[in-house]
């Protein structure tokens, strides 16, 4: 049985439509070993690129460097943006080793609004506050680090319609901590930890939402 080639076809899904993920092996096993590139673009000079929010954080805290992702949700863009504008939500994305937990209460996402968390990066316990900023309904909020780990950090969460599915983008600008030592420290210790956060949080969404439909790549990451 593990030598012979075994044909099993599956007639009676296929008879009432049912679409796999994945047509093929193929397909299957590109999608678990392939996982998710990671690259982080350098930022040219302070807030000099014209991609750099028009934001007072980041005039005040120039970020060195931008992370995007692109995601495709099978669903429509009020559902998704629902879900992610629930700082309650942040602990199902989060990889569980990092303890991820909201200190004190959970408050209602609005412009303005305060979160408070804690988690943990290898053994060290962190203590985070982001602040929410330019809040659009529908269509994208960001927020802002007060108090953590990074020098700077900002983050915007954009949504678009595409047909009856989601398109989600993420943009987080950044600066290490260290000044001079940063880039050290962002080469070895932060892009490695980047790409393990940002991986986990594909599957979770991919396993909550579904892939949007009609593409062939079920979960479309562009980062430059």
């Amino acid at each position: 049985m593990l030598l012979a080639s075994q044909r099993a076809d599956p007639a009676a899904l296929r008879d009432l439509g049912f679409e796999f993920e994945f047509a093929t092996l193929e397909q299957a096993l590109s999608d678990i070993v392939e996982g998710t590139p990671v690259s982080i673009r350098t930022l040219p000079g302070k807030a000099a690129d014209a991609r750099v929010p028009d934001s007072d954080y980041v005039r005040r805290w120039p970020p060195a460097y931008l992370l995007q992702t692109t995601t495709d949700l099978d669903v429509p863009v009020n559902d998704a943006f629902a879900f992610f504008s629930q700082a309650e939500n942040l602990g199902m994305l989060t990889p569980a080793a990092m303890k991820f937990s909201i200190h004190e209460r959970v408050p209602e996402i609005r412009e303005g609004a305060v979160i408070e968390y804690r988690l943990r990066v290898g053994p060290v316990p962190v203590a985070w506050r982001s602040r929410i900023v330019d809040w659009r309904p529908g269509v994208r909020f960001a927020d802002s680090q007060e108090r953590g780990p990074y020098r700077s950090w900002y983050h915007e969460h954009l949504f678009r319609r595409e047909g009856a599915a989601t398109v989600m983008e993420d943009r987080v600008y950044y600066a290490p901590p260290l000044n001079v030592l940063g880039r050290l420290v962002n080469r070895f210790f932060i892009v490695p930890a980047l790409r393990r956060i940002f991986q986990y949080r594909a599957d979770v969404i991919r396993l909550r939402f579904g892939p949007a439909r009609g593409g062939n790549n079920p979960v479309a990451w562009r980062l430059r």
